[in-house]
C-alpha cells in the first residue's frame, strides 16, 4: 500500500509553498488565527539571563487558543494522500481519510475509524506535546527565539506565521483478528498570528 502517483494538488489560502520529497509528509494550514496580544502578554525575554519569562495567566490564555486553533478545521495544502477529493475538516478527520485512503484506496470509507479510540489517543496526545512543550524551558525558549526573539528583543507582529509538526506514530489497526500497521505520518500546521 502506497501514495497514488495521481493525487490531488490543493493550494493554500495564504500562498503557503512548502513540499517534502517525503510522500508521508502533509501540510495544513489553520482557518482560525492566533491573538497576537496574547504572545505579548505571555511572554517576556529576561537579556541578562538570555531566559523566557511566562505570564501564567495569558500563557494559559494563549495555550487555550493554540489548543482551539490546532483541533479546529484547517486547510490542507500541496500534496494529498488521495487521487480523490478530501472532506475539509480537523486533524483527526484528516487522518482518517488518510487510513481510509492508505486501506480502502478511498478517502471517504472511513466510518469504520471515526470512533476509534487508539487513533484518538494518538492525535490527542500529539496535540498535548505542543502544550506540554510550553512548559518545558529549553523547548519554550528554542521556540520563541526561532520565531520571536530578534536582536535580542521580542518581536510579535501581526501576520507571523507559526509551524507545528504534529507526528502520528505507526497506528495499529485491528480488522477482527488482523493487525494492520499505518505507518507513521508528519503534519505540519501552519498558523497566522494577528491583531
Amino acid at each position: 500500500m502506497s501514495i497514488p502517483n495521481d493525487i490531488i494538488q490543493y493550494k493554500s489560502f495564504f500562498n503557503f509553498k512548502d513540499i517534502s520529497d517525503n510522500p508521508y509528509v502533509f501540510f495544513l494550514e489553520a482557518l482560525t488565527f492566533s491573538n497576537k496580544e496574547l504572545w505579548e502578554k505571555a511572554f517576556e525575554y529576561d537579556i541578562s539571563n538570555n531566559k523566557i519569562i511566562c505570564n501564567h495567566k495569558y500563557l494559559s490564555k494563549l495555550l487555550l487558543n493554540l489548543n482551539k486553533i490546532l483541533k479546529g478545521n484547517l486547510n490542507m495544502y500541496g500534496h494529498s494522500f488521495s487521487k480523490n477529493d478530501l472532506v475539509l475538516g480537523n486533524l483527526y478527520l484528516y487522518y482518517i481519510q488518510f487510513i481510509s485512503n492508505y486501506l480502502f484506496g478511498h478517502p471517504e470509507a472511513y466510518e469504520p475509524f471515526k470512533n476509534d479510540d487508539i487513533i484518538k489517543k494518538a492525535i490527542s496526545l500529539s496535540i498535548e506535546s505542543i502544550s506540554d512543550g510550553f512548559y518545558d524551558d529549553n523547548i519554550l525558549f528554542n521556540f520563541i527565539k526561532k520565531n520571536f526573539l530578534v536582536q535580542r528583543k521580542l518581536t510579535f507582529n501581526h501576520l507571523d506565521i507559526i509551524e507545528f509538526q504534529i507526528i502520528v506514530p505507526n497506528t495499529p489497526i485491528f480488522f477482527g483478528k488482523e493487525k494492520i500497521t499505518i505507518p507513521k505520518t508528519y503534519w505540519n500546521i501552519k498558523l497566522l498570528i494577528t491583531e
